[in-house]
């Protein structure tokens, strides 16, 4: 069989690349597909080059980070830019005979492009449509809407096949689904068969030559081996800075640091300033580009404590961390995903509903 992943994110390359490790033995070429949406291609340029590189080729196509201009990238630019897309995934589908698609955003028409190419090719045995879950997307409703008008626009736009996905994974075409942790995925999700992401596949990446590369290139092989703890930090749009969110982020990192601990900070990708005052702490800043799965799997039996809101990050570290306390912030911001928030708790997620317990950091 031929398998494609069409990959969005840093997170949906190292989802794909542990698939495909541990399908190395199965046989069939196996093709990544980076839409480079996101600072991605230090990741893929690592594994591209290295021996030990699961895929028989790993191929990109210019995405939303291909454009600086901010303008650029919410213009009709980039329609035309994923249609192009589109067209391209469609040829590369049929030339390279594919009959399996992972996608990790089934809402994405280059997604569906492919899934629609492999159920029109009445030639291909075998047919598998695969979603993947794109993190917390997977365990709670973000409910998108669209509009009629919107939906016979794309149509007339890409074509027929175009559909309006309101929720990941629960486009037409989708056989199969794939989870961290396949009992607590969406309901809807659940009337597919649900399997397992591989977690030990995804944990011995840390021992592949192109993942110590990719940690040598951001420049954190070192530091991520030395960290007890990672606080992920809400973007700065989202933070009263009048609040007490900072002094409280702030107070918690200098606790650990008074207890000789390393903690690691990492904003948000798409953050612009480092705003926290970390003078005189021993916390490292991490690079914002550097998925938390990789942070993960480089320390996985060191790092003790992690915190957060409501990001994947917190999900990822219960899955793949041996001993982690992961405590949540949604409450605190009245975040409305209560249903998320159920799901983190059954997983042995703390959500606080007060700033003072995390200022006391576990030990």
């Amino acid at each position: 069989m031929t398998s494609l992943y069409i990959a969005h994110t840093p997170y949906h390359v190292i989802l794909a690349s542990a698939l495909a490790s541990d399908r190395d033995e199965s046989g069939g070429d196996q093709h990544l597909l980076g839409i480079l949406d996101s600072d991605m291609e230090p990741l893929l340029e690592s594994i591209r080059g290295a021996r030990d590189n699961p895929f028989d080729e790993v191929r990109t196509l210019a995405g939303a980070a291909t454009f600086a201009s901010r303008i650029a990238h919410t213009s009709r630019l980039t329609q035309f830019r994923a249609r192009y897309n589109c067209f391209v995934v469609r040829r590369y589908v049929a030339d390279n005979r594919t009959n399996e698609v992972y996608s990790f955003n089934d809402q994405r028409p280059e997604d569906q492009a492919a899934f629609d190419a492999v159920t029109r090719d009445d030639s291909l045995r075998e047919v598998r449509r695969v979603y993947v879950e794109d993190g917390t997307s997977a365990y709670t409703y973000m409910g998108r809407e669209w509009s009629w008008f919107e939906t016979v626009k794309m149509k007339l736009f890409y074509g027929r096949w175009r559909t309006q996905v309101e929720e990941h994974g629960s486009s037409r075409w989708v056989d199969e689904v794939y989870g961290s942790f396949p009992d607590h995925v969406r309901p809807d999700l659940r009337t597919r068969p649900v399997s397992a992401l591989p977690r030990e596949a995804v944990l011995s990446l840390g021992d592949r030559s192109w993942f110590r590369r990719y940690l040598e290139v951001c420049e954190v092989a070192d530091r991520l081996d030395e960290l007890d703890g990672v606080v992920f930090v809400a973007l700065s749009e989202d933070v009263d800075f009048d609040g007490e969110y900072v002094e409280t982020i702030e107070t918690v990192i200098r606790r650990f640091a008074d207890r000789g601990e390393r903690i690691g900070v990492k904003y948000h990708p798409r953050e612009s300033t480092e705003f926290l005052n970390l003078d005189g702490s021993s916390a490292v800043v991490l690079p914002r580009g550097i998925p938390a799965e990789v942070i993960f799997v480089a320390n996985p039996d060191g790092i003790r404590f992690v915190l957060g809101n409501v990001s994947t990050s917190l999900l990822t570290a219960r899955w793949l961390c041996e001993d982690v306390t992961v405590l949540s912030l949604a409450r605190v911001f009245n975040s409305d995903f209560e249903h998320l928030l159920t799901v983190f708790e059954s997983l042995g997620i703390r959500v606080t509903d007060t700033l003072s317990e995390v200022a006391a950091p576990p030990r």
